[in-house]
């Protein structure tokens, strides 16, 4: 709003002043200088190219506006279709009861959110070892045996398929019990509510994995 109003105090005052500078031009050097019509067409030509380089650089201004306007309006409607997004994921995985069926759809969604190639949540075992708890892409892509090159999740997926990737863990008790990790065919970057949104995922497979463990834990007391 501040800009549009100095835009508009300029829209109005460039130009006065401008006219009033070719007055005084015209009535102090040209009248005398030239002969009309000679003199009228040299302060035409004047307020022409005047009126021209204003016009850009006032249309230039507006254009930036509206393209920042553009992109403002263009991130709201990504957050707001992230949080629409996500809260379809909670009410989705309520529903569900059985932990392979969440994790499943939480790799699932991670993978449509934010439009990537191949979405894969590795959890530690008991021993420490980590195994692929779920996995959404290509099924020659994910090698649920880790036999890919690389360390860590990178051995479970195909490199071709992780060119661009962003990985967010599963905390619990402040201790990382496993990680959500999304990759891309191409070069790109992750913006920041896309950053959000597979932390906000991970964070909800970390609940229903510590669920799980906590409703069988009560079950072996149960039968105690």
């Amino acid at each position: 709003p501040r800009c549009m109003r100095q835009l508009r105090w300029l829209t109005v005052i460039i130009p006065v002043l401008a006219i009033a500078a070719i007055e005084l031009v015209s009535d102090g050097l040209l009248d005398s200088a030239f002969p009309f019509p000679l003199d009228t067409l040299i302060v035409v030509v004047l307020v022409a190219v005047l009126a021209w380089g204003f016009s850009r650089v006032a249309f230039r201004r507006i254009d930036s506006l509206s393209s920042q306007l553009q992109a403002r309006n263009a991130d709201l409607e990504r957050r707001e279709a992230s949080a629409r997004a996500l809260h379809r994921v909670s009410v989705a995985i309520a529903a569900l009861g059985d932990l392979d069926e969440i994790l499943e759809a939480i790799v699932d969604q991670a993978r449509t959110l934010l439009e990537v190639d191949v979405g894969i949540l590795v959890a530690n075992g008991p021993n420490g070892d980590a195994y692929v708890a779920a996995a959404s892409g290509p099924d020659d892509g994910i090698d649920r045996e880790g036999g890919y090159p690389g360390a860590d999740v990178d051995r479970f997926v195909r490199p071709d398929l992780a060119t661009a990737r962003l990985e967010a863990p599963l905390q619990r008790a402040g201790e990382t019990i496993g990680l959500l990790m999304v990759g891309s065919r191409v070069a790109r970057g992750f913006e920041v509510d896309e950053v959000e949104t597979l932390s906000s995922l991970a964070n909800q497979a970390a609940i229903a994995i510590e669920n799980a463990r906590l409703q069988a834990r009560l079950r072996e007391l149960a039968v105690v």
